[in-house]
């Protein structure tokens, strides 16, 4: 039903971690509070690890590749676009590094003792905090394929917290980070293109200075791609964490993951360069299409997936959660309650297609725009969301993980499975 309140997918916000088994150890009893969710039984596959180190190496491929950007810009004399590049780049890392600071703090505050304080503060200041929460996962989960019984779960619960806050971290970077990054970076590289003349401006290839330009224009094509793949994978590790988190649902395999990745990937790159496109043709108008945008998911996320986060919940918070999902549905749809989760995203994809449709139709049709790939813009778009929404589609009806056969039969619940196929 429209406007109705759902429980939170979010593991921060989810009631699940309330309900804890009485028979826990006073040991276990110390990680188990600062996780929201704990499987029944402990399952970690070698993905799992590589997983960790697939998302610390984007991470640090994406901020290596905006200072790379912005010096290119710099050395290319053109220092507005280097200064706009680096504030949006890490004003938003350094609160997300603050914040991550604090809570190590905070962590070391319950144990009563400081480890690695200097180190952690050094990782903090050269903005590398969620590639330490992902080093701590990784080293944690080593620990649980050496460990046995006991000790194996608390290495478990030790490692889902770290990558729950990691997870986090990398959620935010991506959308007060990376999203802006793409807008800012697709349209300079797109200007730059736009009033470059081949003739006049870019000799010989074998020339040194042909050679220092078509390096730059690499240099910026590949911030973008790390960029794109950042934010596509910080969706996907939000899907993934929260069904490693929760013993109420099934893990997603590889070929799981990556198909999610290819949805996001191609979906988000359809909808940055349909937003370029609007910025080259109607720069200012960019404004006024972000407020009716924001109004609609605003009152589409309030109707599918207005949550409530329990007795002790604020309407201001719920109303808050919004808000904030409303941002988030500038650039990708996102799904924070429980639900029909398919429903919701083929409202808020048809919404994007509505856009994409009247944004291209009014800069195509208008002759003073001269850029001259709006051509290739718009079938590189419809291309890559085409495939993306496939891969949805696909995932949601062959590989989403409840539609796995296990005996003839859809699995539906993790424990039953993880018995059936034996415990590692």
């Amino acid at each position: 039903m429209l406007f109705d309140k759902h429980p939170p997918k979010l593991i921060y916000l989810s009631r699940e971690g309330e309900r804890r088994q009485s028979t826990i150890s006073d040991e276990e009893e110390a990680v188990t509070n600062d996780t929201d969710s704990v499987p029944d039984v402990v399952r970690l596959r070698t993905f799992d690890l590589v997983f960790y180190v697939i998302s610390m190496v984007t991470y640090i491929a994406d901020i290596a590749s905006d200072v790379v950007v912005a010096y290119t810009h710099y050395t290319e004399n053109r220092v507005w676009s280097a200064l706009l590049i680096v504030v949006f780049a890490f004003v938003p890392s350094c609160i997300l590094n603050v914040v991550a600071f604090i809570w190590m703090a905070d962590e070391d505050a319950e144990r009563k003792k400081r480890r690695w304080h200097k180190l952690r503060s050094l990782v903090c200041v050269l903005q590398g905090a969620p590639v330490l929460y992902y080093w701590r996962a990784l080293m944690a989960g080593l620990r649980v394929k050496k460990s046995e019984g006991k000790e194996k779960r608390r290495h478990y619960l030790e490692m889902i917290a770290c990558e729950r806050d990691a997870t986090l971290l990398r959620f935010f970077e991506a959308f007060m980070e990376s999203c802006p990054q793409l807008l800012i970076q697709g349209f300079l590289l797109s200007s730059i293109v736009w009033s470059h003349d081949p003739r006049r401006e870019i000799p010989s290839k074998g020339t040194l200075v042909g050679l220092r330009k078509r390096i730059a224009v690499l240099v910026l094509c590949a911030s973008v791609f790390f960029s794109l793949l950042s934010v596509a994978l910080s969706i996907s590790n939000q899907h993934r964490t929260l069904r490693f988190s929760r013993s109420d649902k099934l893990n997603m395999l590889v070929y799981e993951t990556i198909i999610q990745l290819l949805w996001r990937f191609g979906t988000i790159l359809s909808r940055f360069l349909v937003l370029v496109i609007l910025c080259l043709a109607k720069t200012y108008w960019i404004i006024p299409f972000f407020a009716i945008h924001y109004l609609i998911s605003v009152l589409h996320i309030g109707a599918l997936q207005s949550v409530s986060i329990g007795v002790d919940g604020s309407p201001t918070v719920e109303l808050g959660l919004i808000l904030i999902n409303g941002c988030i549905h500038f650039f990708a749809p996102f799904n924070m309650a429980e639900g029909n989760t398919r429903w919701r995203y083929a409202n808020a994809y048809v919404i994007e297609i509505i856009e994409a449709v009247i944004i291209l139709v009014i800069t195509l049709r208008d002759n003073s725009f001269n850029f001259p790939y709006k051509f290739e813009f718009l079938y590189l778009a419809s291309i890559s969301f085409t495939i993306g929404f496939a891969f949805m589609i696909i995932y949601y009806t062959i590989f989403h993980p409840t539609k796995r056969n296990f005996g003839g039969e859809a699995e539906t619940d993790e424990s039953a499975r993880l018995s059936a196929e034996g415990h590692e």
